[in-house]
């Protein structure tokens, strides 16, 4: 599989304007994003493009040669559809260091259907979307920051567990699924073997990171 790392993002997203509108600041440690499965398996992943596939998105670095990092921002919500930070749990975005106007995005959101909050009655919003965890312009409000609007917390011997929050209604998608095309996207977590921890962390991991959550 070839494909080129960050320093080949589009242009449309190296241009893409800062949240101005977001009022946000630095927290936590900046790292490597990493995906741990309890076989206690540790994949680093960088933003790229797939050349056999033609897709934009994150992909896994077979190689020990990973540059990019990410840092966490702590936003104030925007309104009362957005959780706030509150102790040791945090909500906001996650930015690449070099590229600070540009915001960890997921191509969907995940949404109970009705008032029966079981996983099998999980939905994707929108229906039918090809769901990508990508880089896109930072947002400040509304629908586009739905899909940027992530939940931090610290996790000892870990690193920071992160995981897509969105509004107050939907459901926290904190498992990290390889797609049919190589990248990868976040879905809520299950029992499946094959979805992993999603972190920023150097990848030194404890075996049980894999199993433990933000609840």
């Amino acid at each position: 599989m070839k494909f080129t790392l960050a320093a080949l993002l589009p242009l449309a997203l190296a241009l893409s304007a800062s949240a101005s509108g977001l009022s946000c600041k630095k927290n936590l440690k900046r790292n490597f994003l990493i995906g741990y499965n309890p076989d206690n398996k540790v994949e680093r992943y960088e933003y790229g493009y797939n050349e056999n596939w033609k897709f934009d998105g994150f992909l896994e670095i077979k190689n020990s040669t990973i540059h990019q990092q990410f840092e966490f921002y702590d936003c104030e919500a925007p309104s009362d559809d957005f959780h706030s930070s509150h102790g040791n749990v945090h909500y906001g975005q996650v930015r690449p260091t070099d590229e600070k106007d540009l915001c960890l995005s997921s191509e969907a959101v995940f949404v109970y259907k009705g008032k029966d909050k079981k996983e099998s009655k999980i939905r994707v919003e929108p229906e039918g979307i090809v769901n990508n965890l990508l880089l896109k312009p930072c947002a400040s409000e509304g629908e586009d920051l739905r899909h940027q609007w992530f939940k931090a917390r610290e996790v000892e011997d870990c690193g920071v567990r992160l995981s897509l929050k969105g509004k107050k209604g939907d459901v926290e998608a904190d498992g990290l699924v390889h797609n049919s095309h190589w990248t990868v996207s976040l879905e809520p977590f299950s029992s499946w073997d094959w979805r992993e921890a999603f972190y920023l962390s150097e990848g030194q991991l404890d075996p049980k990171c894999a199993l433990k959550n933000l609840k």
